[in-house]
């Protein structure tokens, strides 16, 4: 990815681009940046910069890319855009996330205007669409590389723009800097066992990636 690139596809200015890549100290070799570019925008992002918005409206990334790249940061496993089948009904699943007996279970929201009305409704069904998936995931109908073992899923939706509601239906709401913080295990264990109730299962046995 070059500066060229950024400026041609966000339409920002060359100048403010490098002048920002310094400040977060992002390498840049022959008017290459060396870092992807999910790292860049959550940097950015996390510095207080409003681009983050910019460029996913352009549609050159993706809400999912960022979250994914979050949670990888932190040590998960990620997989985006799982889709699923389970008693004849198709399901999709923006990203699913593993760690240490963890499972998160994640709705990508880019809303621009968080009714709450919308949330709820958004919560509730991101509930019932993560409990089907542990079914599955206890079934194998799902091909991935996920460790046999007991694990506890959340439930999740995170939106570009801060909410004001955090939990309803079993489901943390959040924006993607309350993200970062949900991503420690502690606080993760915390909110299972004081705040929400979360989705429980086991995987028999370990099975392939496709």
């Amino acid at each position: 990815m070059s500066i060229a690139e950024v400026e041609r596809e966000t339409g920002i200015n060359r100048i403010f681009v490098e002048e920002l890549l310094r400040s977060l100290n992002i390498a840049v070799e022959d008017g290459v940046i060396r870092e992807r570019l999910s790292g860049v925008l959550l940097k950015a992002w996390l510095a207080g910069h409003d681009i983050v918005s910019l460029a996913l409206n352009s549609g050159w990334s993706s809400l999912e890319e960022l979250v994914s790249h979050v949670l990888s940061e932190s040590g998960y496993r990620t997989y985006r855009t799982v889709r699923f089948r389970f008693q004849g009904r198709r399901f999709e699943v923006d990203v699913l996330a593993f760690k240490t007996g963890l499972a998160l279970c994640i709705d990508c929201k880019r809303w621009k205007r968080l009714r709450e009305g919308m949330l709820r409704r958004a919560a509730e069904a991101q509930h019932a669409r993560c409990g089907i998936l542990s079914k599955a995931l206890e079934a194998g109908l799902l091909i991935y590389d996920v460790p046999a073992g007991e694990y506890k899923m959340l439930p999740l939706i995170v939106s570009l723009y801060e909410p004001s509601t955090v939990i309803h239906s079993n489901t943390i709401i959040t924006g993607l800097r309350g993200l970062v913080e949900l991503t420690s295990e502690d606080t993760v264990y915390m909110l299972a066992s004081a705040s929400i109730q979360p989705v429980s299962f086991t995987v028999p046995r370990r099975i392939r990636l496709f």
